[in-house]
């Protein structure tokens, strides 16, 4: 049986924080499927525009049940990201 130290909790509770701190800082990653609000806040348009970029083949979606996804791979390569 090994007895606590309040050292102990004191080393504990510095790693805790620290780790919860770089947790919640962290920049969380993006999907690989994005829906239209996602890729209008990437692209920085509008719906319209984004219908309009749609129609015109630049960004492959597909459609389910009226909502439109995308793949992040595809958004990148229509802005030049990779």
């Amino acid at each position: 049986m090994e007895i606590l130290t309040k050292q102990d909790l004191i080393d504990f509770k510095k790693d805790f924080i620290t780790e919860f701190k770089t947790i919640i800082n962290s920049k969380p990653a993006l999907p690989a499927v994005l829906k239209s609000g996602q890729v209008r806040g990437i692209l920085g348009c509008s719906d319209s525009k984004l219908t309009q970029i749609r129609n015109a083949g630049l960004l492959p979606f597909t459609q389910v049940m009226g909502t439109y996804y995308y793949k992040l791979d595809d958004v990148n390569k229509l802005i030049g990201g990779n």
